[in-house]
């Protein structure tokens, strides 16, 4: 393990393609953090199906870090649509994406990897164009309250190096 970089945190698709390309400025979860700063974005093998309608799985990069992203605040109730009520939410700033994008293993909870030694400091790298808007409350809660999701909004970031991976790679059966 090395300290030289930023920490990484791996997240299932397609919430981290929606960090990096979407527009999602908070990450939800159930435990605050005190981390402040950069971390890079690793998108794991598994696609999350609560929100596998929000984006199509051919723009997911799989299993590889995408991008990075900065961690300015940790609260309760910030005011966007993608906060969901009850949870912790890690305010996300200036986020920007990898051109080619690193293929590693993912990991729980924040790691490390002598591979992001080599990766350019995120603050030289560009935001994405943001071809997806953020989607407002409403279609987001349809595809959890189990009623009918809205259509797929494609995104294709791009893709400099390195393959698509298939959609269902890595996806396990709930």
């Amino acid at each position: 393990m090395t300290t030289d970089s930023y920490p990484v945190r791996t997240l299932r698709a397609p919430w981290g393609h929606l960090i990096v390309f979407g527009g999602k400025d908070v990450e939800c979860r159930s435990q605050p953090t005190s981390y402040r700063g950069w971390f890079w974005v690793h998108q794991g093998l598994q696609i999350d199906l609560e929100g596998e309608h929000l984006v199509a799985a051919s723009a997911l990069t799989l299993g590889a870090i995408i991008g990075a992203a900065r961690i300015v605040d940790c609260v309760q109730d910030w005011h966007s649509a993608w906060a969901v009520p009850g949870t912790y939410h890690w305010v996300l700033e200036d986020r920007v994406y990898l051109p080619d994008p690193l293929r590693l293993r993912g990991k729980q909870n924040w790691w490390y990897d002598a591979a992001t030694l080599s990766l350019p400091d995120p603050a030289s790298l560009h935001a994405a164009p943001r071809a997806l808007a953020v989607p407002d409350a409403t279609a987001r809660r349809a595809g959890r309250a189990g009623t009918p999701p809205a259509a797929p909004r494609t995104v294709t970031p791009p893709r400099i190096g390195g393959a698509v991976m298939s959609p269902d790679t890595g996806r396990k059966a709930r």
